[in-house]
């Protein structure tokens, strides 16, 4: 395993994967700066954003979410957090059209309980003033085959969830840590 740190928060991920920027930093990478971790084939398995806005970017669609797994994440100390897979069904405000989703992120356990049915993005807190999200890549699930189509039905999510990815994903998931 190696050890990647991005301002406060710290994991360890296979020694075969890279760690690059979403887009080209212009001159020094910064705490908004997406980095998406990839396997030895270049796949995008996890992102990872160092601080972001905790705003649904406009996104004021209904939705159903049933957690499926939560499991806690021990190495975050400033506020309970729990690595938390999910699958949603949401309605589209404008149309009525519906759509399903998966979810596998580290969340802040208080941010989780107070869920309602408007969106809410998948963050966590390193300190005062910084809101990480680190989550499963749409690319590596699709690649996988568990996400099809642009959506995730709760059978592929089932299905994800009794995987050997899964439980792999969760324990590097489980490695993350506020760098001190």
């Amino acid at each position: 395993m190696q050890t990647i740190s991005k301002y406060e928060v710290t994991l360890d991920i296979p020694q075969t994967w890279s760690v690059e920027p979403e887009e080209e930093c212009e001159g020094e990478c910064h705490e908004y700066t997406q980095w998406n971790l990839k396997n030895q084939a270049g796949v995008t398995v996890l992102s990872l954003l160092p601080n972001t806005a905790t705003s649904p970017d406009g996104d004021m669609n209904l939705y159903e979410r049933e957690v499926l797994s939560s499991d806690p994440a021990p190495g975050l100390t400033f506020q309970p957090a729990s690595v938390v897979a999910h699958h949603a069904i949401g309605t589209h405000q404008e149309d009525g059209g519906v759509t399903e989703s998966f979810s596998m992120a580290i969340v802040d356990d208080e941010v989780l309980a107070k869920r309602g049915e408007q969106p809410d993005l998948d963050y966590f807190k390193t300190s005062e003033d910084a809101w990480p999200m680190l989550w499963v890549s749409n690319e590596y699930l699709e690649v996988m085959g568990y996400r099809v189509d642009g959506q995730m039905t709760r059978e592929q999510a089932e299905e994800f969830l009794n995987s050997e990815d899964f439980t792999y994903l969760n324990s590097i998931m489980k490695t993350v840590r506020i760098t001190e």
